[in-house]
């Protein structure tokens, strides 16, 4: 193998493993929800005379990953710019050790009853930090697959959209450790898995980045042209116009109605995938008839699920993404059916739901960062996509907020209302693109 190419594979993958430790971990935050409770976190929100865990407790431990997943990706295009402007060491650098810090700050925060009771607002806040830091690092990464040849650049691409769910195994790992050791509280788990995973991803960031070596200036800007007019299509009838070598500006791209179709199905599919993630505990209660053993049981499976569809779904993922049109069937199959089992009130049901929510959201993340790859100037990648997910995650945010809050004072905890319309919504929006 070249030299230059094994550079490439060897920081792909170490650089993937080690950002499936630290640069989503709000992924798994579903597995941590029971030991938060149990801790008598955000405790500070109940009166004196109520029984913990109190209604105002829950519904601060609900919105969090609500305000998170939507943060992650308001904030993100904060991450876009600095990547695109800014030299490649000191961003990853940066963003590096912004990810380590705020998870540590995390752990030290939901611990301590004085900062909890008073500064209640530092936890979601480092989690968000910590997601931020992530994106940068993200984009980062999301460089390499440049310099590969166009399959194994899809396969990559897959990988690196399948680390964000491999990211929550970090919570379950902690989760798990909690409750099968008594010598060690839940602060010295997380503050000892940080300082196991601190060194190995600094120096990462440090020596990350891929410089092409000057004999192969020629073909690396051949391979980033032959990228560049490579088309996995969205729509039916697009194409590329065959020796059209002008880019077009980026203002241009933004209100081009390829774009604006683009961003209305991201902005369905986030708000029904998101919510139902940020949900899924309390999904469970209502399945379960409000049995907190069995939601935090069905919780813990959830975060089971997530990275083990990550870890083997890559590989089939990257194969389905060089063949749009059955890419697309498998997307809207598996769409179509957890949105169906998600309403339907049975526990061992909702095994199938959390399968195929998985992988369809991996697969329509891929399918989404693939057609950005493709279609549009690679110079505009990490802009395009951080606003994509910056302007879908405030309204994800506005829409999940007013949905809790009206199942929580209209539907008394009841799902059904509000899976049905989200789901119909995503379905009817994924249709649309093939027109």
């Amino acid at each position: 193998m070249d030299p230059f190419l094994r550079q490439v594979w060897i920081k792909t993958i170490v650089g993937g493993l080690l950002f499936m430790l630290v640069g989503g971990v709000i992924m798994g935050f579903a597995s941590i929800k029971p030991i938060l409770i149990a801790q008598n976190a955000f405790s500070n929100f109940c009166q004196t005379t109520d029984i913990l865990p109190c209604h105002m407790q829950l519904t601060v431990i609900n919105y969090i990953p609500i305000v998170v997943f939507a943060g992650c990706n308001i904030t993100a295009i904060i991450a876009g710019l600095i990547v695109d402007r800014a030299p490649v060491r000191p961003a990853s650098i940066s963003f590096g050790i912004l990810t380590i810090a705020s998870f540590a700050l995390f752990a030290l925060c939901v611990t301590n009853r004085s900062l909890d009771r008073y500064f209640w607002w530092l936890s979601p806040l480092c989690l968000l930090l910590n997601a931020l830091g992530g994106s940068g690092v993200y984009f980062n990464l999301r460089r390499y697959p440049v310099f590969l040849p166009p399959k194994a650049a899809g396969v990559v691409r897959a990988f690196f959209a399948s680390t964000w769910d491999l990211c929550s195994i970090v919570f379950y790992v902690i989760s798990v450790t909690y409750y099968h050791t008594t010598s060690l509280s839940f602060r010295d788990i997380m503050l000892g898995f940080c300082a196991i995973v601190c060194v190995p991803w600094l120096v990462f960031c440090w020596f990350g980045e891929i410089k092409t070596p000057p004999t192969n200036t020629k073909d690396s800007n051949i391979q980033q042209e032959k990228t560049k007019e490579e088309h996995t299509p969205l729509l039916k009838n697009e194409s590329i116009t065959p020796g059209d070598d002008e880019i077009p500006s980026l203002r241009s791209i933004f209100f081009s109605p390829r774009y604006i179709l683009l961003m209305v199905w991201f902005i369905g599919s986030m708000s029904h995938t998101y919510f139902f993630m940020s949900t899924v505990y309390d999904q469970m209660l209502w399945i379960s008839g409000f049995n907190l053993d069995m939601a935090a049981s069905y919780a813990l499976k959830f975060s089971i699920i997530l990275p083990a569809m990550g870890c083997c779904g890559f590989l089939v993922l990257g194969t389905l993404v060089q063949n749009f049109i059955i890419a697309y069937g498998v997307n809207l199959a598996l769409l179509i059916t957890w949105s169906i089992t998600s309403c339907i009130q049975m526990a061992q049901l909702q095994i199938l739901t959390y399968l195929c929510m998985v992988f369809q959201r991996m697969l329509g993340f891929v399918m989404f960062t693939q057609y950005i790859a493709n279609k549009f100037p690679n110079k505009y990648f990490a802009t395009l996509f951080s606003t994509t997910c910056a302007i879908s995650g405030t309204v994800t945010l506005v829409l999940s907020l007013a949905l809790d809050r009206y199942i929580e004072l209209h539907l008394d905890g009841n799902f059904f209302v509000t899976n049905v319309c989200l789901g119909a919504v995503d379905v009817v929006l994924a249709c649309m693109m093939i027109l």
